[in-house]
């Protein structure tokens, strides 16, 4: 693990120095001259979106923000930032950098997106639904506005229509074949939001209550039947799979409820403490 994340390290260094040599050059030619214009924020943004896909993404903050320095009229650093932060679990933080960005672009659907996932990943899904409704009324057919939607009623209690939300995103995404999202905004597929969900509100383990082998054998993990969740679980999954699935599950019985209904719909288990 250390050595990834040395390797890691590494190309992201050669990563910057490249970029920043090169077709930024004029950004480090003179030291002593901070990056100006939206030119040198556009070039910034991008070398922190590769930095942030390898792994580093604290660096990948501190370069947003110097994007944000170059062009504070643009809303893309800050939705960096924002995404970055989500990556660090400083969901507050990164609410707040998703509503400095929709004060400038409040129809931005990734500003949008993030900061419903940041209040949901904070424990409060009740707000989520306001940035929610703009983003329907923004991106009404994307299947991504459909599962953040059944995310935030299954954080609040309503699985039945949280459920008819993740049936609409099915139908979105046969509809238009669209390929996921590459983002801490990326969350599950509908289907399996919709397995989970199910987990949630049919409560006896048998088989005629769920509609397929995963939800059931779900069901099974998150009620400590290893032995038959094992079992049914190498019906669909190789080994390594199915132990990895063992070991996740037995983590989230440890979380109280609330903790784990987050952890298994939007892969945050534990809100910032209050301030």
């Amino acid at each position: 693990m250390a050595a990834v994340r040395i390797a890691t390290s590494k190309r992201c260094l050669v990563l910057l120095v490249a970029v920043l040599t090169g077709a930024c050059g004029s950004i480090f030619d003179d030291p002593r001259r901070p990056p100006s214009d939206a030119a040198d924020a556009a070039t910034l943004i991008r070398v922190a979106d590769r930095m942030r896909a390898e792994g580093a993404i604290e660096p990948a903050l501190n370069i947003y923000r110097k994007a944000e320095a170059a062009a504070p009229s643009q809303p893309e650093p800050k939705i960096g930032q924002g995404e970055a932060l989500l990556a660090l679990g400083s969901y507050g933080q990164a609410g707040e950098a998703f509503n400095a960005a929709l004060r400038q672009a409040p129809r931005n659907p990734s500003a949008l997106r993030g900061l419903a996932l940041s209040l949901m990943r904070n424990g409060q899904p009740s707000l989520a639904l306001e940035p929610l409704g703009r983003l329907a009324a923004v991106a009404p057919d994307e299947p991504r506005t459909f599962s953040l939607a059944g995310i935030a009623r299954d954080l609040m209690g309503d699985h039945a229509g949280a459920q008819a939300r993740y049936r609409a995103g099915l139908v979105r995404m046969a509809d238009s074949r669209a390929s996921p999202p590459t983002s801490p905004c990326r969350s599950p597929s509908p289907a399996t939001l919709l397995a989970r969900s199910r987990c949630f509100s049919r409560w006896p383990i048998a088989r005629r209550n769920f509609a397929t082998a995963p939800e059931l054998g779900a069901r099974l993990w998150l009620a400590g039947d290893t032995a038959n969740a094992t079992r049914l679980g190498r019906l669909d999954l190789d080994e390594v799979s199915v132990a990895t699935n063992l070991v996740s599950y037995q983590l989230l019985r440890t979380l109280p409820p609330q903790e784990r209904t987050r952890a298994l719909l939007v892969g945050g288990a534990r809100a910032e403490p209050a301030t």
